[in-house]
């Protein structure tokens, strides 16, 4: 799934504890906030404790993780 929203592979280091803190894409979904909770950011889409789980602290990594989070969910951007 890294390899497909950053084909540079930038995001490669997070796969262990993406591995080791998600069974499935449908739990990184699950993490998106209700649609009536919502910011205008992708970012406020999707719980901080997701990026915690990771160890993403770099806000570009956040941002392109939480865009394809909202892809997986068919409800976001796909850019």
């Amino acid at each position: 799934w890294f390899q497909q929203i950053d084909p540079n592979g930038v995001l490669t280091k997070y796969t262990e504890a993406l591995h080791r803190e998600f069974s499935s894409l449908g739990e990184l979904v699950a993490a998106l906030e209700p649609k009536s909770t919502r910011g205008k950011s992708v970012l406020s889409w999707v719980e901080p404790s997701v990026f915690d789980a990771l160890g993403v602290t770099s806000l570009g990594h956040k941002l392109m993780i939480a865009k394809g989070i909202a892809a997986l969910s068919e409800e976001g951007p796909a850019e």
